[in-house]
């Protein structure tokens, strides 16, 4: 699991194909101090498996279908990425809780500079993610959690930037028609299911009643 709130923006120093999938070298300007081979880090908001470690730079496998549903398709040598470690159960849930498990890309539509903000409008996404998508909710992008501002139907999805959060991630760097990750929220999702379970079970109990000729 993760919070949404990035540590540090890696600079990726390598990308390697290797069988299924790609050997994805990353340089932290700042060696985190208490890595291990086999722990978790999201890079841009995916669940990656630490598979080796050398001073400042970490090295990850990513199966070919992690790259084929995520923007590190796109990545090249010298991009910036934004890094997370796993959260400690001991730790304080400051941003939402994030699995790592991105859904989709979306494309940036526009960029616009608010007094001492930044508006950013992402694409909404052309499948069923668009309902977990409302005003005020969180959501997952590059794996910074964010706060959706407004929702243009059928348009787009706006999050509103402070410096602080345009300074600590890749987003500064971020141009219109730039792909990000997206993660909707998962507590969303849960509630949908159990929703769902529950029409399942009061259908189920009608035809019980049914067959026995209660009804």
């Amino acid at each position: 699991m993760f919070t949404g709130l990035i540590e540090q923006v890696g600079v990726v120093n390598g990308i390697n194909k290797i069988n299924d999938g790609y050997l994805l070298n990353i340089l932290c300007h700042t060696p985190f101090d208490d890595l291990k081979i086999g722990n978790s880090i999201a890079v841009n908001g995916v669940c990656l498996t630490i598979e080796n470690f050398e001073n400042s730079n970490v090295y990850f496998f990513g199966a070919q279908n992690t790259f084929n549903i995520t923007n590190l398709k796109y990545l090249k040598i010298n991009d910036k990425v934004n890094l997370e470690r796993a959260l400690k159960l001991s730790s304080r849930l400051d941003g939402h809780i994030l699995t790592g498990h991105v859904e989709t890309i979306v494309k940036i539509v526009e960029i616009q500079k608010n007094m001492n903000t930044f508006i950013f409008k992402f694409e909404l996404p052309n499948n069923n993610l668009n309902k977990y998508i409302c005003n005020k909710g969180s959501i997952g992008i590059n794996g910074i959690s964010l706060t959706i501002s407004n929702i243009e139907k059928n348009k787009y999805f706006e999050s509103i930037i402070i410096h602080h959060t345009l300074d600590k991630t890749n987003l500064k760097y971020l141009e219109i028609g730039n792909y990000v990750n997206i993660e909707t929220d998962i507590l969303a999702k849960y509630v949908e299911n159990m929703l769902n379970l529950n029409k399942k079970e009061e259908k189920l109990d009608y035809n019980k009643l049914n067959e026995y000729g209660f009804i």
